[in-house]
């Protein structure tokens, strides 16, 4: 059966209307604008309300190889708010250990960096849009990787007729795979950029920035690499220009809020003030519902607190004796 809470950008614009009491065949407003509402309420109430909650629904992670002699390192470009959650270091075993942030202060003050004998790295500090490892960057030997999560930024919302889907997927045996699309857009040229969108709630974004190799406009096909297709695409998984989406990326159970929450921003653009209080209303309880759905997603199973800063962890002997970090 299926979910009807489910909204891709068609489905979101006929709702929205339906909200606002908006007739198809006006010129009051354009179904554009409508995409152009959703994309602001989304980054201006939806996200951070589902941010707020502490539960890592946009969660992922980065693994970026070091290099020798290099220290600075971008934090994600599509980082919601250009933030961290953390960072992990990846020694040659695969091992992860934490790293821990030290501030300017500490960096200004102690004029030292730390011990450059071990491939483990135990420090980092932010320098405006990068991640600075402190250790002295002339004698850094890049071993390993570090490990960036952070949560990613959902897409913004196009119209459904920008957004193939799949039908095939056919592995080329050659390090390439062959993608048939519902439909190929006139973008999706050698050297594109596309994203992956999972069908399924919560329609996250499976990969992104994946690279075309080449098209065929008759077969309606893609080629990439296959390792940058993934393993969890599925047909009927959407196909969009890299950071667009048709699909609202948030559980299938809140596309109805973003709904409501755009039927306010038309009828205030349209002078309906009683309107606007009516939806105003209705998006104050049903975010509240929402809490309901977004907090303690795993209920049976809370999240143990540790004390980041406790004399164990905050000890060298903590962190070598009982993780393995340096005290360095």
């Amino acid at each position: 059966m299926a979910n009807t809470y489910h909204m891709n950008s068609d489905k979101l614009i006929a709702s929205v209307k339906r909200r606002a009491s908006i007739p198809d065949a006006q010129s009051l407003i354009t179904d554009n604008e409508i995409l152009e509402f959703a994309n602001e309420e989304m980054a201006l109430n939806l996200i951070p309300l589902i941010y707020s909650k502490h539960e890592d629904y946009y969660l992922v992670r980065e693994t970026v190889k070091l290099i020798a002699g290099q220290v600075r390192y971008d934090i994600p470009y599509r980082a919601i708010g250009n933030k961290i959650r953390e960072v992990a270091y990846k020694d040659s075993s695969n091992n992860l250990s934490e790293m821990f942030r030290i501030s300017t202060d500490e960096v200004t003050s102690s004029g030292t960096y730390g011990s450059n004998g071990s491939d483990q790295l135990a420090r980092f500090y932010i320098e405006g849009e990068e991640i600075v490892i402190h250790r002295d960057e002339d004698t850094f030997s890049g071993t390993g990787s570090i490990v960036i999560f952070y949560n990613l930024r959902p897409n913004v919302l196009v119209e459904t007729v920008n957004v193939p889907t799949v039908i095939s997927n056919t592995d080329n045996g050659d390090d390439s795979s062959t993608l048939v699309l519902s439909s190929l857009p006139a973008t999706f040229i050698a050297g594109a950029e596309i994203d992956f969108v999972g069908k399924r709630s919560p329609h996250k974004i499976i990969t992104f920035d994946n690279i075309l190799t080449s098209s065929d406009s008759v077969a309606k096909s893609i080629t990439l690499p296959t390792i940058s297709v993934p393993s969890k695409l599925k047909v009927g998984d959407s196909v969009s220009a890299a950071g667009e989406t048709n699909l609202v990326n948030s559980p299938s159970d809140l596309h109805v809020l973003l709904a409501q929450m755009v039927a306010a921003r038309v009828l205030e653009s349209i002078g309906d003030t009683s309107g606007l209080k009516a939806a105003d209303k209705k998006i104050k309880k049903m975010e509240e519902n929402a809490d309901l759905l977004l907090v303690n997603r795993v209920t049976g199973s809370p999240v143990k607190a540790i004390n980041r800063n406790g004399g164990l962890r905050s000890s060298g002997l903590g962190r070598k004796g009982r993780r393995g970090w340096s005290s360095n």
